[in-house]
């Protein structure tokens, strides 16, 4: 034998017992003697000898005979056996082969016979473990991978945040044998954590709801990387203060973490881990959950690129309500309700000016009027009161709204009375007579001279 086994010789004979005891401790076997099957069982199931492989007698006297024996074993541990007996008739062997598939051996065959049958049953016994593992692992691979495929399918009709990170916590968590875990967002060097399994307690550190990167060097290190950080055992490894206070609240005992990768920046990252085990991740497993961090990357920016154009609707939406409202008193009486302009809208909007299409002003009203003095403007044009590097993106837009443009933006440096400039941001919509025409263009403006220069 190439490796030390252990085998358990099953036999009630003690002259043969110990002529082959003798033989397999040559060949560099440890031999382990039972007499008969009572004695057998309780070596491997009450005393837990470890063994490699079993010689079993078939005809082992009074009580069990080895067959029985043999069953009895199979139901506890999974071992090559190999029958040993005189019996050479087929309809014994055949109810040997229902039992184990490891080989029968004649008594009557020598050693030689005996030796080669117990390395080939040991290679059986190999090969059909390497199978099972590799069944397994397939087996295992193919839930994971069916787990992650459910999970994206669903994360894909996700639109809001808080529970899609919940859910790509959960679902990380299902697909893997890990049974901690937690998402942080980053924000300026800060991590912001916005989801966990388990539930963060209530009196969970706000330190910790929201740290500082540096203070954890782990996550950095994936950040910064882009790529998976391992730790086996926090045991064992160099921890800031941070580290091991959330490791201590959560009694974690090792640690993977995931880059949220977008693009060429890392938005958050992804921490699965045990509160047992050490050796919890595999290179597939890693590989499997980098693909499924990445895939929440897209359903990440998706949303957030839904929020966006919903919140952009909304301003939108409003903006136009309001500028329908100031044409509707506009139609009504243009000087007698200038007044009454500004309190159509809120604080969105510092001044309102009426145009012609030449961009003549004829109507002006703000909410302050000592900044805002307009007074002075009306019958002008505006291109008087324009930088002129800006002229013509307001000649632009008075075109543009003689070619059926409903609403155009622009922004663009205004001369106050005493020759200083603001930055000025106007919306307007075009007012047109009976016949669909334009007639007048109403331009909504906003000061964001603070904005330029912050």
């Amino acid at each position: 034998m190439d490796d030390k086994k252990t085998i358990l010789l099953v036999e009630d004979e003690v002259i043969i017992a110990m002529a082959e005891k003798l033989l397999l401790e040559k060949k560099g076997v440890c031999v382990k003697h039972a007499f008969n099957g009572e004695e057998a069982l309780q070596l491997i199931i009450e005393n837990r000898v470890c063994v490699d492989l079993i010689l079993m007698d078939i005809d082992l006297g009074r009580g069990m005979d080895g067959i029985t024996t043999t069953r009895k074993i199979l139901q506890i541990i999974d071992i090559p056996v190999i029958f040993l007996s005189s019996h050479t008739e087929s309809d014994f062997v055949k109810k040997i082969e229902k039992v184990t598939s490891y080989g029968y051996v004649d008594k009557n065959s020598g050693f030689i016979v005996l030796d080669a049958s117990i390395k080939m049953a040991f290679k059986l016994f190999k090969l059909k473990t390497d199978i099972k593992k590799i069944n397994s692992t397939l087996v295992d691979t193919n839930r994971k991978l069916n787990v992650f495929l459910r999970i994206c399918q669903k994360m894909t009709g996700m639109f809001e945040m808080a529970p899609l990170m919940q859910f790509i916590v959960d679902g990380a968590l299902e697909a893997t044998h890990a049974n901690s875990g937690s998402v942080y967002l980053i924000n300026n060097d800060k991590l912001l954590l916005v989801a966990a399994n388990p539930v963060i307690i209530e009196d969970y550190p706000q330190s910790l709801k929201e740290a500082a990167l540096d203070d954890h060097p782990h996550i950095k290190k994936a950040v910064t990387s882009r790529k998976h950080v391992f730790m086996r055992n926090s045991a064992k490894t160099i921890l800031t203060h941070a580290e091991k206070e959330i490791i201590g609240l959560r009694n974690l005992v090792s640690s993977l973490f995931l880059p949220i990768n977008f693009e060429n920046k890392v938005i958050g990252i992804l921490i699965l881990s045990s509160t047992t085990d050490t050796d919890l991740f595999d290179k597939e497993d890693i590989s499997l959950l980098q693909g499924f961090a990445d895939q929440a990357t897209q359903v990440i920016n998706n949303i957030r690129q839904f929020e966006y154009l919903k919140q952009h609707s909304i301003n939108t939406i409003e903006q136009v309500d309001d500028l329908y409202s100031i044409e509707e008193v506009l139609r009504k009486n243009e000087e007698g309700h200038r007044h009454q302009l500004m309190n159509l809208f809120d604080s969105r909007y510092d001044i309102l000016t009426l145009f012609d299409l030449e961009g003549n002003i004829l109507l002006g009203s703000s909410r302050n009027a000592e900044i805002y003095n307009l007074e002075h403007l009306i019958g002008k044009n505006i291109a008087e009161f324009i930088h002129p590097d800006d002229l013509e993106s307001v000649r632009q837009v008075f075109s543009g709204f003689t070619n059926d443009q409903f609403r155009l933006d622009v922004k663009y440096r205004f001369l106050k009375a005493d020759g200083t400039h603001i930055m000025l941001h106007s919306s307007g919509i075009p007012l047109n007579d009976a016949r669909g025409e334009p007639k007048q263009i109403l331009f909504c403006t906003r000061n964001i001279s603070h904005l330029k220069l912050g």
